[in-house]
C-alpha cells in the first residue's frame, strides 16, 4: 500500500475495515497492512466507525442491566458473564463510578454454609444455633439436649445442672433419654455406684505392694509424696 490515506484505493479501504473488524485495533490494521495509523483512522472515521478506545465499554452499554445485578447481588463474573466482558473490568466499572454493592446480612439463614443452625462437636453433642439464649456460647450456640430438658420444665436449666443421655448416645436427644441431676457431683456419684475401674495389670500390682505394706509405713509413704 501506498502511504498517505488519499491514496487509498477502494479495495484498500475494503481491506482496513475488514481487518479492522477482525482485531478491532488500529494499530494492528496499520502494521498488517504496513498502511500509517493515521489512515487507517482516517478510513474509519469516514465510514462511521468508531475506534475501540472510542466505544461505550460493555459495562456502559449494560449500565442499567449492571446496576440491577449489583442491587440482586450478583457477582462480578456473574455479571461479566451476562454482559460479554471480564470481572476485572465490571470491578473497575464499579470503583470508577462508585457504585457499593448493599450489605448483606450473611446471618443463619442468609448464609450460603447455613445448616439449619444444627452442628456436631468434637465429642458427639448436638448443638443448636439460638442467639438469644441467656446460655449459648459466644457463637450463640446451646447444646441441644439441654433445650429438650429446657422445653420439658419450661424454664431455662441453671449452669451447675447436668442433663444426662441414659443410653450414653450424645446425639439421641429425646425427652425420654435424657435425666436431670441437680449437679454434676450426684451425676457421677450415681454414674460410678456399683462400677469396677479398669485397673490395669500394672496398676493393680501397685495396689497390691503397697497393701502389703505395714499400715505405719503406708502412711508415712502416702504423706512423704
Amino acid at each position: 500500500m501506498t502511504k498517505g490515506y488519499k491514496h487509498l484505493t477502494q479495495d484498500q479501504k475494503r481491506e482496513v475495515l475488514a481487518a479492522y473488524g477482525k482485531t478491532n485495533s488500529a494499530r494492528e490494521v496499520a502494521r498488517h497492512l504496513g498502511v500509517s495509523y493515521a489512515q487507517v483512522v482516517h478510513v474509519l472515521q469516514m465510514n462511521g466507525i468508531p475506534r475501540a478506545g472510542d466505544r461505550p465499554s460493555a459495562c456502559r452499554r449494560s449500565r442499567e442491566l449492571v446496576l440491577q445485578m449489583v442491587q440482586e447481588g450478583k457477582s462480578n463474573s456473574e455479571i461479566g458473564r451476562t454482559i460479554g466482558t471480564t470481572h476485572h473490568r465490571v470491578k473497575d466499572f464499579l470503583d470508577r463510578n462508585h457504585i457499593a454493592r448493599p450489605k448483606r446480612d450473611n446471618r443463619m439463614e442468609n448464609n450460603s454454609h447455613w445448616q439449619g443452625g444444627r452442628m456436631t462437636d468434637k465429642d458427639g453433642y448436638v448443638l443448636i444455633k439460638v442467639p438469644n439464649h441467656p446460655n449459648a456460647t459466644r457463637h450463640g450456640y446451646v447444646l441441644e439436649h439441654r433445650l429438650v430438658m429446657e422445653k420439658h420444665l419450661a424454664r431455662y436449666l441453671m449452669p451447675k445442672e447436668v442433663v444426662h443421655h441414659i443410653d450414653g448416645d450424645h446425639q439421641n436427644n429425646v425427652l425420654g433419654n435424657l435425666k436431670l441431676y441437680p449437679a454434676n457431683n450426684e451425676h457421677l456419684r450415681e454414674e460410678l455406684t456399683g462400677k469396677v475401674p479398669k485397673w490395669t495389670p500394672d496398676g493393680i500390682a501397685r495396689i497390691s505392694k503397697a497393701l502389703r505394706r505395714p499400715r505405719g509405713h503406708r502412711q508415712r509413704t502416702i504423706h512423704s509424696k
